[in-house]
């Protein structure tokens, strides 16, 4: 199941960088992520309910987030409204492809959250315990980031 999922979110967040950044980002191997230490910056999530259950988050370093903005053509010089940019970019980010996946694995129906950015060194996401939480590494230009999910089948 996990190889299919896989496949999507690595097509269609290829496809999503390119069409709203014009940059190529290439994935790497997948793994289940064991610990909770992190280096990531910020995160995107969205919730998921429906045909699976779950959260879907796309993590990456601060300088990462401040080129993609800046590539986005929407920066701005002052500090605050540059981070509120920021974080409503990477909330749209994970929003496509959460929604875009969704649609390519649910078979009925699928509801996902409005998404919220958590920001801070080491912060903490509270995943779900009844999925292991797979990541997906990506390389671009800009530096790496990741997308990680933790999604299960529902039984209804």
């Amino acid at each position: 199941m996990y190889n299919k999922i896989n496949e999507n979110f690595i097509e269609i967040t290829q496809n999503i960088f390119q069409k709203l950044f014009n940059t190529s980002i290439n994935a790497g191997e997948s793994y289940i992520v064991e610990k909770k230490d992190h280096d990531w910056d910020i995160s995107g999530i969205v919730g998921v309910v429906g045909d699976f259950e779950g959260v879907i988050t796309i993590r990456l370093k601060n300088s990462s987030a401040s080129k993609l903005l800046e590539k986005s053509r929407l920066d701005s010089p002052e500090i605050s409204q540059r981070w509120n940019l920021i974080n409503d970019m990477i909330g749209e980010i994970v929003n496509n492809i959460a929604g875009n996946v969704l649609s390519k694995i649910s078979k009925k129906k699928f509801t996902h959250s409005v998404p919220i950015t958590i920001q801070g060194e080491n912060h903490i996401l509270q995943w779900p315990k009844s999925a292991p939480i797979i990541a997906i590494p990506f390389e671009m230009e800009y530096g790496v980031m990741e997308i990680q999910y933790s999604l299960e089948e529902s039984n209804d």
